[in-house]
């Protein structure tokens, strides 16, 4: 539903409120049947588990290198993915989630 919605703002911007209209009850008629989306304080938490879960396993004196970075993206995001319905989350807020995640740690050690 974000397109429709992104597509309705380009609409009205290049003034061509009819499509807007229409993209607008494209995107109200798909809500009432898409289940509702994850928050990103629950996308978060979900993540944070994970990602702890994973480092848990690493060796610890192991830097975080291109490779390591590379290896605990694929496992998260692979748990993630088998832990939620991937309609119920938006595939870009998860990467930037864990990319900040994953930051914050390599910035810490």
């Amino acid at each position: 539903m974000p397109i429709q919605h992104q597509a309705a703002e380009q609409y009205i911007a290049g003034n061509r409120s009819d499509l807007a209209e229409n993209e607008t009850a494209e995107a109200q008629l798909l809500s009432e049947f898409m289940p509702p989306q994850l928050s990103e304080q629950q996308v978060d938490e979900i993540l944070q588990r994970l990602f702890n879960e994973q480092v848990g396993t690493d060796d610890p004196a192991a830097p975080w290198d291109k490779a390591r970075v590379g290896r605990t993206t694929g496992a998260v995001l692979k748990a993630f993915r088998a832990s939620v319905d991937s309609a119920t989350v938006d595939p870009d807020l998860v990467a930037a989630r864990l990319k900040s995640i994953i930051d914050n740690k390599a910035a810490s050690v």
